[in-house]
């Protein structure tokens, strides 16, 4: 099923839910999807929370089920799912009035700003399909301009930094727009010009280190672009050039199978929608060959034929990189192609970013073959407890720990009690493999140093751990898979339905954790746990491939010598997989290198660089 006809399934089916006043919410980027329908019996209650979450109850504010049946009548033609719509609009109107008490139910900025986007598409929509009576435009404009008169008092340190202050801001324009209020217009693209500067970084990443906030963000400003081409409002480049930047940020994290990471508060969600919508509004042909071009329905109906037609005429143009370095909000992406069957490494050394951010540093995700092999953990919920600070842990998510130390410490739902300074390091790409690596200070106290390199080499996935520092310390590495497949443990291999891991810890432990697909979705996958005891200068490492896999760990000379150097000095590794050519790895762990001399090192004959690698004729020096 093509995303067209998914997109028009869904809302057919929510409108039908909706029909009868059973709610449940399953749009592709609801903040809080929930998986119990519910139904009100009689006269909704716009406040109600049915259970332990309020989280449903901003759902419910929210609205997106009014574009959904303004969808389905254009789909049907049935005036039923429109008659319901405006019913809807009317109810709330006369049933929820903006009073003090309700600034924390269904009158909270986020939720009014995106409740009168979704009233303001529905009836465009519906414009399509019925003419609206005199009298219901009349009493919807009163609606709008309090909705306006609402946000345009809503303004704060914490709304300028956070995904709020953007939404709240893009619902203020988008209002006034309608109602041709200058002043609403004008104080909201100030606001959201200044919001743009301090929430978006240079790399197009917004600051709260949430793929899922992102693109709530994003689908605002875009919306932001189009209310303003509509109405003749000229958009600030600062806006504008956030909004592609940002497309540009889910371009690079794009996974094979058009999805993003669930790092941080984020589900595994389909990004190609807003890639769609970048490369139509940006006439960007990059952004149409990476969503594939396909049509989106919101464009499909409120398009002018003259930009759709410009659309499809424009040709798309291939991507023109592979891995990405973002260092403004360290992030890495090892990538060795953008087909269906590539392979990704996503590397995270960076921010925590406040609340909807998790203890993530050092973390990877590994996409092999097209295949989701690690992934994270997820988010499940935002009722505090023992699953929401569990799922936030260092320790359930794919990085390391060291003497049985979490690096972040959740205080609430909301709050860290201690976090870690990360430390940028250089990624280098060569070709189609690269290496990123970073560190972190949590353990700063115990005088000790983690350091993570990564390596996507082919389609191999290499991760080096050590430390810097003093003493002898527990080393804990968390490796979480996807579910399709239960581990098996074969001695210093663990097995994953077509793929191996191979490692050197003296301790493998395996067990079932908990994972979050999407908000309210609890699920168990298999965690791996490899343990060391490791002093400085010695190396932790796992190695992850399809098919049979081995790795065996070679001694390092000097050039011209028979006398090995120490474990504690240099340590190579050779990789083997059946049918493909062995990779070599060569990897000094010490910078006191005195004198002048190059290395050997199984393949590698000569080299002169701290990590060395050769498969083949190719050899590569990654750092030196």
């Amino acid at each position: 099923m093509d995303d067209y006809k998914k997109e028009t399934a869904l809302a057919l089916e929510d409108s039908n839910r909706v029909l009868v006043n059973t709610f449940l919410f399953r749009n592709p980027w609801d903040m809080e999807m929930t998986v119990e329908p519910y139904t009100f019996s009689g006269r909704i209650d716009w406040d109600a929370q049915p259970g332990d979450d309020p989280e449903w109850t901003y759902m419910l504010a929210r609205h997106g089920f009014i574009v959904n049946l303004a969808k389905s009548e254009f789909i049907t033609k049935e005036s039923r799912f429109g008659d319901k719509a405006l019913a809807l609009i009317d109810a709330f109107i006369d049933d929820a009035p903006c009073i003090k008490k309700r600034e924390n139910t269904s009158w909270r900025s986020l939720d009014a700003a995106i409740r009168i986007t979704n009233w303001l598409d529905a009836l465009e929509i519906l414009g399509k399909t019925r003419t609206i009576s005199d009298e219901f435009i009349i009493r919807f404009k009163v609606a709008v301009k309090e909705h306006a008169e609402y946000l345009k008092g809503k303004d704060s340190t914490f709304l300028r930094l956070s995904n709020w202050g953007a939404i709240g801001n893009a619902g203020l324009f988008k209002a006034s727009a309608y109602t041709e209020d200058q002043e609403g217009i004008d104080l909201a693209l100030e606001r959201l010009c200044g919001t743009m500067k301090v929430q978006v970084l240079p790399d197009g990443y917004q600051w709260e280190q949430s793929p899922m906030y992102q693109a709530e963000v994003l689908l605002h400003m875009l919306d932001v672009i189009v209310t303003g081409r509509k109405h003749g409002i000229q958009i600030p480049e600062t806006i504008a050039g956030a909004a592609k930047s940002m497309c540009h940020a889910f371009l690079g994290m794009l996974k094979p199978d058009g999805h993003q990471f669930m790092q941080g508060d984020s589900d595994d969600t389909c990004l190609l929608d807003i890639l769609r919508k970048g490369s139509f509004i940006f006439s960007d042909p990059i952004l149409k060959h990476a969503s594939g071009g396909t049509r989106d329905f919101d464009y499909s109906i409120v398009a002018s034929e003259n930009d759709k037609a410009r659309f499809v005429a424009m040709a798309p143009s291939p991507i023109p990189f592979t891995s990405v370095e973002n260092i403004a909000s360290e992030h890495y992406f090892l990538r060795n192609s953008w087909g269906p069957s590539g392979s990704l490494i996503h590397f995270k050394c960076g921010s925590h970013g406040g609340g909807h951010g998790h203890g993530d540093t050092l973390h990877v995700d590994v996409t092999l073959n097209g295949v989701d092999v690690l992934i994270d953990s997820g988010r499940y919920t935002y009722v505090d407890g023992q699953e929401r600070r569990m799922l936030k842990l260092a320790s359930h998510h794919n990085t390391i720990r060291i003497d049985d130390e979490e690096p972040f410490v959740p205080k609430d739902s909301w709050q860290y009690r201690k976090t870690a300074k990360c430390l940028q390091m250089p990624m280098a790409v060569k070709g189609d493999w690269a290496l990123a690596q970073g560190s972190h200070l949590a353990y700063m106290d115990k005088g000790v140093l983690p350091i993570r390199r990564t390596l996507l080499i082919d389609d191999v996935a290499i991760i080096l751990d050590c430390i810097e520092g003093v003493g002898t310390h527990q080393l804990e590495r968390f490796f979480h898979f996807n579910t399709a497949e239960p581990l098996r443990d074969e001695s210093s291999t663990i097995i994953y339905g077509d793929f191996s891991l191979c490692h050197n810890a003296e301790n493998c432990t395996i067990e079932r954790r908990k994972v979050s697909f999407h908000y309210n979705e609890l699920c168990e996958t298999d965690a791996l746990i490899l343990e060391n005891t490791i002093s400085s200068k010695q190396l932790a490492y796992a190695v992850l491939a399809k098919g049979d896999l081995s790795v065996k760990e070679l001694e390092v000379y000097p050039v011209g010598s028979d006398e090995s150097l120490p474990g504690t000095f240099a340590i190579g590794l050779r990789i083997s997989r059946g049918g493909k050519e062995d990779i070599t790895l060569l990897h000094i762990l010490s910078n006191d290198i005195n004198g002048v001399f190059l290395l050997t090192c199984g393949d590698i004959k000569e080299s002169y660089g701290s990590l060395v690698v050769k498969q083949g004729d190719r050899q590569e020096t990654f750092l030196v």
